[in-house]
């Protein structure tokens, strides 16, 4: 028993020396000397820096590990300033950078239906189904948002977001009208008795 104990003893002790000698390693290679030549080009191109940036053999990956070679670390703060986001850059100089943009706004790029699609369903509404409402817009040439020909649920899903009374009966729809014109011939009857 005391010889097994002994073996994993020893068998411990060279895996942390190893690992002690990994680390010696890993810091000599760490640091390490630029002749002068080499602090000269590296001047250089400090100096020229927009150029290489905007050099068309310049890759993406390239430009990166220049972000990385330049920038310390970058701070976002979407919660201090409603409806702002503040950048703050801290570049390896120890300079610090510092910028407020406006937050985007949920949906801000979403494709969104014309303002025009919008007042011809507007327009159409009382005296048309929705169905006809649908072809319509087709024979007119307009799209969805997303370039598409209408259906019934896009003509639907515009008139509940625009607040734009709609039907899909055609009876229901007679009666409106009805109503509608029997409410303008009352209006003008008053007006003549008065």
């Amino acid at each position: 028993m005391a010889s097994t104990l002994e073996r994993r003893w020893n068998e411990q002790l060279e895996a942390v020396q190893a690992l002690e000698d990994a680390y010696q390693d890993a810091k000599r290679q760490e640091h390490f000397s630029l002749s002068a030549e080499e602090r000269d080009d590296i001047q250089d191109l400090v100096q020229d820096l927009p150029a290489i940036w905007h050099a068309s053999s310049t890759t993406v990956q390239e430009r990166k590990q220049l972000l990385r070679y330049l920038i310390a670390e970058v701070q976002l703060d979407g919660v201090s300033t409603p409806g702002q986001i503040d950048i703050r850059v801290t570049w390896r100089s120890g300079a610090v950078s510092q910028r407020q943009i406006e937050r985007v706004k949920v949906g801000a790029w979403a494709p969104r239906t014309d303002e025009q699609v919008i007042e011809r369903i507007r327009t159409l509404a009382p005296r048309y189904t929705v169905e006809e409402m649908v072809a319509h817009l087709n024979q007119e040439g307009l799209r969805s948002a997303h370039g598409r020909v209408f259906q019934v649920h896009h003509v639907l899903y515009l008139a509940r977001r625009h607040q734009i009374a709609v039907t899909t009966s055609a009876r229901l729809l007679d009666r409106n009208n009805t109503d509608q014109e029997s409410d303008s011939a009352r209006g003008a009857n008053r007006e003549n008795i008065q």
